[in-house]
This record gives structure tokens, C-alpha cells and sequence, in this order.
């Protein structure tokens, strides 16, 4: 299992953002979910509120979802976060969901 899944996990739990680069890019985050995928490996689904991102949709209501493999850089910060009104559990995109808000 890739260590990340560990620090996401603490995130979810303790509603943590996370601080991380994806695709070269920084990225600051609100994790909603970290399970596998369709495809077999680890994902990350959280609502991207910082940072710069290819797709844009920074802040924008629309949670994303991140290759765990991707990740670097991973961090928690001490900034705490609400669960969004837009979160919906037992997120579809996600073959088994390990941890979520």
C-alpha cells in the first residue's frame, strides 16, 4: 500500500487539509475520500480549494479526483475544514472507498 493512503486517511478523520504536488502542479486540498478505483489502484477524491490546476475548477464546488500514485510532496496542515454541502457519501467513482468524511 502506498504510504500516502495513511497521511490521507488521518486527513479524512481529523478533517485536515492536505498540501501536496500532482502532475507538477501544488495543490491544495479538503480530502472527502481515498479508496480504489475503477481501474484497481488508490484515489484520492477532495475538493481542490488552492494551488493551480491543467483542468481549472479551483474552488469551484466540484471535487476532484487524484492518482494517489501521483502525489508528492504529501502534507497535512493544521487547518481544520467543515464537511461541504455538495459531499455526497459512497462516492460511485470508487470500486471500494477505505476512508471518507
Amino acid at each position: 500500500m502506498d504510504p500516502s493512503v495513511e497521511i490521507i486517511r488521518q486527513a479524512i478523520l481529523e478533517r485536515r487539509r492536505l498540501e501536496f504536488g500532482y502532475h507538477s502542479l501544488p495543490r491544495l486540498v479538503e480530502p472527502m475520500a481515498v479508496g480504489i478505483g475503477q481501474y484497481g489502484r488508490w484515489q484520492l477524491r477532495a475538493h481542490q480549494i488552492g494551488g493551480k490546476s491543467s483542468s481549472g475548477g479551483v474552488g469551484d464546488g466540484t471535487p476532484k479526483l487524484f492518482e494517489v500514485a501521483d502525489i508528492t510532496a504529501l502534507s497535512i496542515l493544521a487547518q481544520n475544514f467543515e464537511i461541504p454541502p455538495f459531499y455526497n457519501r459512497g462516492d460511485r467513482a470508487f470500486k471500494r472507498i477505505d476512508t471518507e468524511l
